[in-house]
């Protein structure tokens, strides 16, 4: 009889990547061609350091369509929300700047 053993995940983990927004919701796409539909891009970084610890994850814009109002952009936003959202065992930061 073969024994299982129990599997180890090596810490850190680390996940990086773009997400973009389009009128139907969030798109991981990590390599171009990116979708022709997006609104905006964001670049993402999660890391969570130990099996007891929260996961880190860093959410930074990088690019908007100018062709989009800022007003329909923040409406679908807020419709879709963020690709992550902050839980009790998720540190979430979000960079905007333009």
């Amino acid at each position: 009889m073969a024994s299982s053993a129990p599997s180890q995940t090596t810490y850190p983990k680390v996940d990086e990547g773009f997400f973009h927004l389009t009128a139907t919701g969030w798109r991981r796409q990590d390599t171009s061609p990116f979708p022709a539909d997006r609104i905006e891009t964001w670049r993402f970084r999660s890391e969570t350091p130990a099996d007891d610890a929260k996961q880190q994850v860093h959410l930074e814009r990088l690019w908007i369509c100018h062709h989009t109002p800022a007003e329909e952009r923040d409406q679908i936003r807020a419709h879709f929300g963020y690709p992550f959202r902050a839980s009790h065992d998720l540190h979430l930061t979000i960079d905007c700047r333009d």
